[in-house]
């Protein structure tokens, strides 16, 4: 303003001039207001761009294999043989040169201290992590042999990672699959104990719930999971041991491990186990240290094993 103020008692310019000078130049420091005040949006969208990046970026994870129709035609067989694995950013090994045998219909307990390793090998018998060597073998067939998916549908993770998400009892039940009847529906709430719940609920089987499952007792919460997790009738079941499945909190309890223990029952369970009440379900307990099987027998014969040492 002073400069034009200037330039017009000098008659270097026009009143109108210093007028248009003054109009252009609030403008520009409007506009460069405006830029300031949105420089913390313009980070936010860096930052996300950002992020999608280390995403977009992972390797995708292959398919590989074929589908191999009578490997799923009885409970599996789990075969792990000179199996070593690490995470990447450690440097000592979880595994190496692990073998153990689990068979076909075979209920089997995993059982050591905190950080030895069991849910990491509930996740690689899953397949959830490549191996660095060895291999884990499935009814004969190396999990290399066999796509992935196909894979993955015939088994079923019933961990502590599970959680519920914003739906209804059904779509959490089912995961949205038009597969899936009613009657399965049903079936399998009957056999994990939920149904009887279910027929107290005004909406029953559309009744919508939370993704941390706000409304729902503990032990309903993991009967959804549950449910979930059997339905599509698996060969293969991976157990984590939730601190609430005890018999204190589940009513129905001896009915759903009945079901999931029935020798009839069309898959192999493997669970990583910390109460030790429920090992008398299971046929085989399997005791891991420093990567190490240092008991493999009965249920019976751990707790002699535990005696002596």
């Amino acid at each position: 303003l002073m400069i034009g103020g200037f330039l017009v008692i000098n008659q270097q310019i026009n009143i109108g001039q210093f007028i248009a000078a003054e109009i252009i130049i609030l403008l520009v420091i409007n506009s460069i207001e405006k830029i300031i005040l949105n420089l913390e949006n313009l980070y936010d969208v860096l930052t996300a761009i950002d992020k999608i990046g280390f995403v977009t970026d992972l390797p995708i994870e292959g398919e590989g294999g074929k589908l191999v129709s009578h490997a799923s035609e009885k409970p599996m067989e789990v075969c792990i043989q000179k199996m070593s694995f690490r995470y990447s950013d450690i440097n000592n090994y979880i595994f190496k040169g692990f073998d153990l045998t689990i068979k076909s219909a075979q209920h089997t307990a995993i059982v050591g201290d905190t950080g030895e390793g069991k849910t990491t090998l509930l996740n690689l018998i899953g397949n959830l992590y490549p191996l660095e060597s060895g291999s884990i073998s499935f009814n004969n067939i190396p999990a290399y042999d066999l796509n992935l998916q196909y894979l993955r549908s015939m088994i079923g993770g019933f961990t502590s990672e599970q959680k519920l998400f914003m739906g209804t009892i059904e779509e959490n039940i089912t995961m949205k699959r038009e597969d899936i009847t009613l009657e399965e529906l049903i079936s399998v709430c009957q056999q994990v104990g939920l149904m009887e719940y279910i027929q107290t609920l005004k909406n029953g089987f559309s009744t919508y719930i939370d993704p941390n499952g706000k409304g729902f007792l503990a032990s309903i919460s993991l009967k959804i999971i549950l449910a979930r997790c059997i339905i599509s009738k698996p060969k293969l079941l991976l157990m984590d041991d939730h601190q609430e499945f005890t018999y204190k909190s589940f009513k129905n309890l001896d009915l759903m491990t009945n079901q999931l223990f029935s020798p009839d029952a069309p898959w192999t369970i493997i669970a990583s186990i910390k109460n030790e009440n429920l090992l008398h379900h299971f046929k085989q307990v399997v005791c891991i240290e420093n990567g190490e099987i240092i008991f493999q027998g009965t249920p019976e014969a751990y707790n002699e094993y535990k005696k002596g040492n």
